[in-house]
C-alpha cells in the first residue's frame, strides 16, 4: 500500500477561498495483476476550521457517530388552579430540550400543590424514576417550582449527584452538567451546611439551658402496671401480646418488667 498526496502547492496543500488550504490524501492499493489506482477519497482535513474536526471529501462514505442520548424529565408546578397553567412552563422546557437534542421521557406536573410540601405526587413519581435509573437529567422552570427551602433543594441535588442525574434550572441558568453549574451547587451546599451547623448549635444551647433549670430531656416517662405485666407473663402471654394489651411499646414493657423483677429480687 502506498500513500500519495494530491497535486497542488508544496506539501500537498490545495488552495481554498479565504487564504486557507486543504490537505488531501488518497490511498493507492496495489494488488497482484491489477493496475494501481486510487481508492475512494478519504478524509479531508480543514486546517482552517476552529474545532479541527475532520470533514468528508466529496463522494466519501458517510460516518455516523453514535453517542448516548440524554433522557430528560420535565417538572412543572403551580400553587393554585386559578389562572395558573403549567403548560406555560412546559412549553419553554420542551423548547430547551429540543435545542439540546434531548429525549423527553416524562413530564411531571403538580397542579394546585404548595411548594412548601416536600411530598408531592408527581415529584415523588419523578424521584422514583430517577432512582430506577430511568432519567439522566431533570429540567425545571425555576428553583421555586422544584423546592421552596434550601435544605430540600440541596438534599435533592445531592441525591441527583449520587444517581448521576443532571439538574437544570432554566431561568436561573444553572446546569450541573457544566463547571459553572457545579460551582453554584457547591455554594448552595456550603450555605446549607452552615445553616445546619447553626441549627445544631441552637439546639445544643437550648438543651443545656433546660438541663440547668432541672428539666428532663427526652420522652416523658410512662407509668406501667408492672403487676399486670407480670401476671400476663405468668399466664404465658408473649411480650408482643402484652404490649398490645397495654397499648405500650415492646421496649417499655420489657423495661418495666425488668425493673419490677430487679426490685423484688
Amino acid at each position: 500500500m502506498a500513500l500519495s498526496r494530491g497535486v497542488g502547492p508544496p506539501g500537498g496543500l490545495l488552495p481554498r477561498a479565504g487564504g486557507l488550504y486543504l490537505l488531501k490524501a488518497t490511498v493507492e492499493l496495489e494488488t497482484p495483476g491489477s493496475p494501481v489506482g486510487p481508492a475512494r477519497p478519504a478524509f479531508v482535513q480543514d486546517l482552517g476550521a476552529r474545532d479541527g474536526a475532520p470533514r468528508m471529501a466529496a463522494g466519501a462514505p458517510e460516518v455516523t457517530v453514535v453517542g448516548k442520548t440524554i433522557r430528560a424529565a420535565l417538572y412543572a408546578r403551580v400553587s393554585t388552579l386559578a389562572g395558573q397553567n403549567p403548560e406555560m412552563q412546559l412549553a419553554e422546557l420542551r423548547e430547551y430540550c429540543a435545542r439540546r437534542c434531548w429525549d423527553i421521557v416524562g413530564e411531571y406536573m403538580d397542579a394546585g400543590v404548595s411548594g412548601a410540601r416536600e411530598r408531592r405526587p408527581e415529584l415523588d413519581r419523578m424521584l422514583a424514576a430517577c432512582r430506577r435509573r430511568q432519567i439522566d437529567a431533570v429540567v425545571v422552570y425555576r428553583y421555586d417550582r422544584f423546592a421552596r427551602s434550601l435544605r430540600q433543594l440541596v438534599n435533592a441535588l445531592c441525591e441527583f449527584d449520587e444517581l448521576g442525574v443532571q439538574f437544570i434550572s432554566l431561568h436561573e441558568g444553572v446546569d450541573t452538567s457544566t463547571p459553572n453549574g457545579r460551582l453554584v451547587f457547591g455554594i448552595f451546599a456550603t450555605i446549607a451546611e452552615f445553616e445546619r451547623e447553626l441549627i445544631r448549635e441552637r439546639v445544643r444551647s437550648g438543651i443545656a439551658v433546660a438541663r440547668s433549670q432541672g428539666k428532663r430531656i427526652g420522652r416523658p416517662c410512662r407509668h406501667m402496671d408492672t403487676a399486670r405485666i407480670l401476671e400476663l407473663r405468668g399466664q404465658g402471654w408473649s411480650w408482643s401480646a402484652i404490649a398490645d394489651e397495654l397499648d405500650a411499646g415492646l421496649g417499655t414493657v420489657h423495661r418495666a418488667a425488668h425493673k419490677a423483677t430487679a426490685t423484688t429480687s
